[in-house]
């Protein structure tokens, strides 16, 4: 029953989305993967600049049998499905409520004395 109310929670706010991004490269060679991380670092903080949130949407990227059809299935809507290229990167892009930072240690917590 839990896992039947997560599923439809996820799905209402898929379904609420107003936007996508989504990264596609024509390698998955380990290059190929950093510099998309590296380019999904910079489009997130661009987002961020703008008033925007972006909330990745990994799932359905992973390459395991229980995720097989939907892993072709975001290749195919996103036109690399056939072994025409990789889905990098998926996420949800819109507005949310703003998120305070993250709780940061002082620096000696790092310092062997």
């Amino acid at each position: 029953m839990a896992v039947t109310q997560q599923v439809q929670d996820f799905n209402a706010k898929i379904e609420a989305t107003p936007a996508f991004f989504a990264m596609v490269t024509e390698t998955n060679d380990r290059a190929t993967q950093v510099r998309a991380g590296r380019a999904y670092a910079r489009a997130q903080l661009a987002a961020t600049a703008h008033g925007l949130s972006m909330h990745p949407l990994q799932q359905a990227l992973q390459e395991y049998p229980e995720q097989a059809p939907h892993h072709a299935a975001i290749h195919a809507l996103l036109g690399a499905g056939g072994g025409r290229g990789t889905v990098q990167m998926w996420a949800r892009l819109g507005y949310a409520p703003p998120v305070g930072p993250s709780p940061r240690r002082g620096v000696q917590a790092h310092v062997l004395g």
